[in-house]
């Protein structure tokens, strides 16, 4: 079962440290970030750290508040949330072997 975040305890340059209902989880969002950057892209926003740092919980999901642009039906665009998947961090920190039981 994938855990369900509950809030962000510290972060520490790209790491977060969050608690999660299975206990602390740690992710490292630097090579995350990297091997996703692109000229423009929301990554390269990310990868300055008083941008990254911005970072937010919702119970839910790790993410940073209008960071995204929508496409409207009619083609408007709208600031959206971006959210990571959270499978994605999950793996993240299972991959980094940073879950630990408390």
């Amino acid at each position: 079962m994938i855990p369900r975040l509950q809030k962000i305890l510290s972060t520490n340059g790209y790491v977060v440290s969050c608690m999660t209902d299975q206990g602390k989880i740690d992710i490292d969002f630097k090579d995350f970030i990297t091997q996703r950057l692109e000229k423009g892209n929301v990554y390269e926003y990310l990868l300055l750290p008083e941008n990254f740092n911005l970072i937010k919980c919702n119970g839910r999901t790790l993410y940073w508040e209008g960071l995204a642009t929508a496409v409207n039906l009619d083609g408007s665009k709208v600031k959206a949330d971006f959210e990571l998947d959270p499978i994605v961090l999950y793996e993240l920190g299972i991959r980094q072997k940073r879950l630990v039981n408390v």
